[in-house]
């Protein structure tokens, strides 16, 4: 990150275990105190005891001094196939895999943005 006067600056560091060759390696970036989200399940539709839709409602928050762009992985429980749609969105999202929708989310200075999405399988 980058310091008051614009000079770069350690904020973090992570231990990775011993990895496989050639294998991906995922480094935990941490926790950031100044930003925080709550998620919550509006409506979940079920079939057959599966959970085959569902309206989330996510608020992000900033306490920091600068905006923000907060990434959103959003595992869509019951869509194993990859069958599914986002029906309704406030923010577009990305399909990443046959479970995951990603959004990419700008929050203002010491302020708030909400992520309404809701999703069904076809």
């Amino acid at each position: 990150a980058r310091d008051q006067d614009g000079e770069t600056e350690q904020v973090a560091q992570a231990a990775i275990e011993h990895t496989p060759k050639d294998e991906d390696v995922r480094i935990p970036r941490g926790n950031a105190v100044d930003l925080v989200g709550e998620r919550k399940v509006l409506q979940r539709r079920m079939w057959q005891g599966q959970v085959i839709g569902e309206e989330v409602e996510i608020c992000l928050r900033n306490h920091s001094d600068q905006a923000v762009e907060i990434g959103v992985r959003e595992h869509l429980e019951g869509s194993e196939r990859g069958d599914w749609q986002i029906t309704r969105q406030s923010h577009a999202h990305e399909k990443k895999d046959a479970v995951t929708a990603a959004f990419r989310i700008q929050v203002p200075v010491d302020g708030e943005t909400v992520l309404r999405y809701s999703w069904e399988a076809k």
